[in-house]
């Protein structure tokens, strides 16, 4: 039986390795295929996904989809998509998407999460192909352009639906036509009066169901089939008077297309501010579950450490705010990640008696979301050891914090120089266990030497991480 397809079996999702079959398969497929890691970032590109949107593969990976497929009125949707895609949500619909050339289409997406064999989340992949064309998208194309620049103009909010849609055109031809026949109608009571009486409610109402482009089409045909009905006033030129008339018509009419586009806009942006309100709570809701499933782990094992009842609250609360100090850092900009100096910083010299007995040195490093809380538990284990048993719980030991970057591994250091004769813990507790074992993805070494501890985490580190390393060194 042949081996089904799946995605890399690891616990991060960074660039895509497949075997030689799986990508020949999704190479091969007609739609467009596109993988990233549950940060956004491009992972798989296929030649179908290069021929939609006009980016090689190599252009792409490790970019944010956000900037590359979004047009500038649909990124508020795809923030919010993606946001409900982390939380393990699929997505399927019609979206606005934009070529490399520049400009924008209308594509069917499927989005889904993408899980391990063990069941974790580590990806998402999104499929897309052109949706039907439709009648005019050419001009329809010119037209937005220049309803966009009127539009910014005025200061109108962004509306998404900006391309024809057959249906939306059927139902503005219909609703013109039904104008037509009413008007026709009134012949035998009016045949010269209230030239566009039955027009302008057909107008308004094509504007309120069927959109910008075919609401403005609907009112210039309103306004030409309206003039044949006026009567021009005797000695006038008949045709300049029936285009007067018609333009009249466009200018007041227009002016309630207009607040009617106002207010669809209006209505549009507040379906939005409540699809991210409502994404905003689940993610609260998400992270507040985390954070409860934290303590109440550290309160647990804790507990089992057999640490001395008079310490318990306090060990118990102190490794609760390193927690909490991670994600100080990570709330202030959850997409970039922590820093590993500011983190160390934040943690370990609150703890240091002296400041000559602390040396931290290192390039400026980002740590994901999902290592930084990990890390921080470690740090700040590293540092009460030292501070009660290691190098600081003397008066001349220092400690030796120091991090640098090994082809894709960030390898970090955390070494004690103190006393002679210092004494080896006769067991292993409950802080030595953290240490080794927060960080399921790395290799942590924890050794307890004579002068003192010495551990080092050696971590891959994904492509964006090393880049922010490269561009950011520090002194």
């Amino acid at each position: 039986m042949a081996e089904p397809i799946a995605f890399p079996r690891r616990a991060t999702f960074g660039e895509a390795e497949y075997s030689k079959l799986e990508r020949s398969v999704l190479e091969a497929l007609p739609h467009a295929v596109i993988t990233t890691d549950l940060d956004g970032r491009v992972t798989f590109w296929n030649r179908a996904a290069e021929k939609l949107y006009g980016w090689r593969a190599t252009e792409v990976m490790g970019r944010s989809i956000l900037e590359v497929t979004p047009t500038a009125d649909s990124a508020t949707e795809a923030t919010a998509i993606m946001a409900s895609l982390k939380l393990g949500e699929k997505w399927a619909g019609e979206f606005q998407v934009r070529h490399r050339d520049g400009h924008w289409f209308l594509a069917n997406v499927i989005n889904t999460p993408v899980h391990d064999a063990h069941g974790t989340r580590i990806g998402i992949m999104g499929i897309s192909q052109p949706a039907a064309p439709s009648f005019g998208a050419g001009a329809g194309r010119l037209l937005a352009s220049s309803l966009s620049t009127i539009r910014e103009t005025l200061g109108f909010p962004a509306d998404r639906r900006q391309a024809f849609d057959l249906r939306d055109l059927a139902i503005g031809v219909a609703l013109f036509c039904v104008a037509l026949l009413a008007r026709y109608g009134l012949d035998s009571i009016a045949p010269s009066r209230f030239a566009y009486v039955t027009f302008y409610p057909a107008a308004v109402l094509a504007a309120f169901f069927c959109g910008p482009f075919v609401g403005i089409f609907i009112l210039i045909l309103c306004s030409a089939a309206g003039m044949w009905w006026v009567l021009p006033t005797p000695g006038s030129d008949e045709i300049a008077f029936r285009l007067s008339s018609a333009l009249a018509f466009i200018v007041s009419s227009g002016l309630s297309v207009i607040l009617i586009f106002y207010l669809r806009a209006l209505q549009r942006r507040l379906e939005i501010r409540d699809k991210q309100l409502a994404l905003v709570n689940r993610e609260l809701k998400h992270r507040l579950q985390n954070v409860l499933t934290i303590a109440s782990s550290i309160s647990l094992q804790t507990v089992q450490s057999g640490i001395p009842r008079d310490e318990l609250g306090k060990a118990i609360t102190n490794r609760i705010h390193a927690v909490g100090a991670a994600q100080d850092l990570l709330d202030s900009d959850p997409g970039k990640g922590v820093d590993l100096r500011q983190l160390a910083d934040k943690l370990i010299r609150p703890m240091n008696p002296h400041s000559s007995r602390l040396t931290i040195s290192g390039d400026g490093v980002l740590l994901p979301g999902s290592v930084a809380t990990s890390f921080a538990l470690i740090l700040h284990e590293l540092g009460t050891n030292a501070l009660k048993y290691g190098a600081w719980s003397g008066p001349e030991g220092i400690v030796a914090v120091k991090w640098d970057i090994h082809g894709s591994e960030l390898h970090f250091r955390w070494q004690e120089f103190q006393r002679a004769g210092f004494q080896k813990p006769v067991k292993q507790g409950y802080g030595s266990i953290l240490i080794k074992n927060s960080l399921s993805e790395a290799k942590v070494s924890h050794e307890i030497l004579q002068n003192g501890v010495d551990c080092q985490i050696w971590l891959p580190l994904t492509k964006d991480d090393r880049s922010a390393w490269s561009l950011g060194r520090k002194p």
